[in-house]
């Protein structure tokens, strides 16, 4: 068997691969991928340039990258369900992927270091100038269950430029740019927080609790908590945003709030 699929593997054009992995992505996981180009290695490797990831739900997320390269389990992408081992890079950032596709199920394990926010489609469609990112997690998703996923995630971002967020009170409040480290954990369609630590000029914030996940992701629901503290100095800095936060001041420069309702429209209470 080994032998054929070898065989097999050499008289395919690129072209034809590239076809089966664009195929097989689509069927096992609903991604489409366009690449700048592909090319067959011997024996069984693939290097592609200029590559986009999307997904074309009630909400497009896109994924672009400047070079994959890796490894194909051929036998499993002639039966429709590929797993492969990749290298990635994108402006200069670097990551491992590997994973397992199927009709029922998507398995995936990643890590990256040195991505930037520019290479990340939901921070740049949220106003996130620029930032670096480092990171990894392990993710199981059932393809019958939309966004909900099982397993967890890890990432600490540096010099995250928040200027350009719909909403200009955060960098009021904790300063233009940011640095941030999160953990959380996903279980069917609950998220739980475990921490969003921010740290900016102005003001230390830290984010813990549970998202219900929903399609789309917007529409998904907030139980969180928000604990902020101001460094010293902060009001007579001129931070006059911190008094909007007055009803939620627990002591001199702490403050605490809760966070409901859902991403696209989040209500803070006491």
């Amino acid at each position: 068997m080994s032998v054929f699929i070898v065989a097999f593997l050499v008289l395919l054009p690129s072209e034809a691969v590239e076809d089966m992995v664009a195929e097989a992505l689509k069927d096992s996981a609903g991604i489409e991928m366009r690449t700048g180009s592909f090319e067959k290695r011997f024996p069984a490797s693939i290097e592609m340039s200029a590559v986009e990831l999307s997904t074309t739900g009630r909400g497009v997320r896109k994924i672009n990258l400047d070079s994959v390269s890796g490894n194909l389990n051929i036998l499993s992408l002639i039966l429709g369900s590929p797993s492969f081992a990749l290298e990635i890079s994108k402006d200069g950032g670097v990551g491992t992927l590997e994973a397992k596709l199927s009709g029922a199920s998507t398995s995936v394990d990643f890590d990256f270091e040195g991505i930037k926010a520019s290479g990340i489609y939901e921070l740049t469609k949220a106003g996130i100038g620029s930032g670096r990112f480092d990171g990894g997690g392990e993710f199981d998703f059932s393809r019958t269950g939309g966004v909900c996923f099982d397993g967890w995630l890890k990432v600490k971002g540096e010099d995250i430029d928040i200027d350009g967020l719909s909403s200009s009170i955060p960098s009021l409040i904790l300063g233009k740019e940011v640095d941030a480290t999160s953990s959380l954990t996903g279980s069917e369609c609950t998220i739980e927080v475990k921490t969003l630590w921010i740290e900016g000029k102005r003001a230390i914030a830290n984010i813990s609790g549970t998202i219900e996940l929903a399609e789309p992701l917007e529409r998904s629901a907030l139980d969180l908590v928000l604990e902020l503290t101001s460094r010293d100095g902060a009001e007579a800095d001129g931070n006059a945003a911190l008094t909007l936060l007055e009803p939620f001041r627990k002591t001199k420069s702490y403050y605490k709030a809760k966070i409901s309702g859902t991403i696209e429209r989040p209500s803070v209470s006491r």
